[in-house]
């Protein structure tokens, strides 16, 4: 399988290096030119769980040649349509996307590329972005058993998802899913909560993880998630082998309730900085409006109030005008003063 990872990121580079070392026929497409260039002279440096250095073929999106049997997309969800349209011509007639992106995003990638050339799934392996050629991954090694999930849109078991499947096995653990809608909701939760933390707080994980008031914010934005998903008809699906839907405070419960299972799921991932902290910390514009912001639209139209996911996007959207990551102490400050009952 001729495989294009559209996105050399933190998990592209992660994806691209394994992939080649295990000998797939994997292509890194870098949006920028020293990007591609430092990729292909130096190869990606691993670091954290994985120390290696691995030499990768890549290109930009004008580089592309020939024809590819499935293009793993894994750029920033807003440069999807921008991607999907630099593959066009370069997908085979029976090629597909799979997006590893963070949130929904199967429904903007069937538009592009057509349903029936979409497929999806998540990536639960921690990574962050070094330099050029350079990721550091922060899960414990044997979270690599366990790194991604895949699956169609209808749940179906295919040749074509198996034949991916076996392809990122090179990568880490790669399971196929028929849930893939339920397992999108349980990434949310994650997404939304832990890992949108580090960048309301300006710390990783494990800070979040350790201050009560910094993890009783949490444990009620992922509540929030759980809450809209139902709303939707929709079960999170377990991830590593853990359920998903026990993170969510028992009714007449406290946040404190679930403290310790928050503990116990999320320590191993470390000192892990979400995309979001990197994005302000570089001074980009975050994905907060597709994640946090899509939990509060949903719940909106569901009648599912979000107040803490409200909260948490604009948080974040004030720092990205502010040009810098907020600090614990002033997040919680503003927590105090915009979430009655905090």
């Amino acid at each position: 399988m001729r495989i294009a990872i559209i996105g050399a990121g933190s998990l592209g580079m992660y994806i691209g290096a394994l992939l080649s070392r295990a000998g797939r026929d994997a292509t890194l497409v870098a949006h920028r030119q020293e990007s591609a260039d430092a990729l292909n002279s130096q190869g990606v440096v691993l670091t954290g769980a994985i120390e290696a250095t691995i030499p990768v073929t890549a290109c930009t999106p004008d580089g592309l040649r020939g024809l590819y049997d499935s293009a793993i997309l894994i750029t920033k969800l807003d440069a999807s349509d921008q991607a999907l349209s630099q593959l066009s011509g370069h997908l085979a007639p029976s090629g597909f996307v799979c997006t590893l992106q963070n949130g929904m995003p199967e429904e903007a990638v069937a538009r592009a590329v057509g349903r029936e050339r979409t497929t999806g799934g998540v990536v639960l392996v921690g990574a962050s972005r070094q330099g050029p050629n350079v990721t550091r991954i922060t899960s414990k090694i044997d979270m690599l058993a366990h790194a991604f999930e895949i699956g169609e849109l209808d749940g179906s078991t295919t040749p074509r998802i198996t034949a991916l499947a076996e392809e990122l096995s090179a990568a880490g653990g790669c399971h196929v899913v028929s849930n893939l809608l339920d397992l999108r909701w349980a990434k949310l939760l994650i997404n939304a909560s832990v890992r949108a933390m580090t960048a309301v707080f300006g710390c990783g994980d494990r800070g979040v993880l350790e201050n009560s008031a910094a993890l009783a914010l949490t444990v009620r934005a992922a509540d929030e998630v759980v809450r809209v998903a139902h709303a939707a008809g929709h079960v999170l699906a377990p991830l590593q082998g853990r359920e998903m839907e026990p993170l969510a405070i028992p009714t007449g419960g406290r946040p404190e309730d679930r403290f310790d299972l928050f503990r116990e799921y999320f320590l191993p991932w470390g000192d892990t900085k979400s995309s979001m902290n990197q994005d302000l910390t570089a001074k980009r514009k975050t994905e907060v409006r597709h994640l946090n912001g899509y939990v509060s639209a949903k719940g909106r139209e569901l009648g599912v109030p979000t107040p803490v996911n409200d909260f948490v996007t604009r948080v974040v959207i004030d720092a990205e005008a502010a040009g810098r990551v907020p600090t614990m102490d002033e997040s919680l400050d503003r927590a105090v003063r915009e979430l009655p009952g905090f």
